[in-house]
């Protein structure tokens, strides 16, 4: 029993010491990973952009081709 609470005492204290790293590496990691998201968020910006650009030319062409098969088919309803 004894034995167990001392190797419990051992796990708490190697996992507290597990979660307190060095403060200076900590704030090292978290500035990298700021600036991480910001590059992940401004090359988000920047696919978003250029989707958005496409989806418009796409849907600009469909309406093109809408307009000549509408057209299309009104001269053959006046043929007949």
């Amino acid at each position: 029993m004894i034995a167990l609470c001392l190797a419990c005492g051992l796990l708490v204290a190697l996992l507290k010491r597990a979660r307190n790293p060095d403060e200076s590496a900590l704030v090292a990691r978290l500035d990298a990973l700021r600036g991480d998201s910001e590059r992940i968020e401004r090359v988000l910006r920047e696919e978003q952009r250029a989707g958005r650009g496409e989806l418009a030319e796409s849907l600009a062409r469909l309406g093109e081709q809408l307009r000549q098969t509408l057209s299309g088919l009104t001269a053959d309803n006046e043929k007949r």
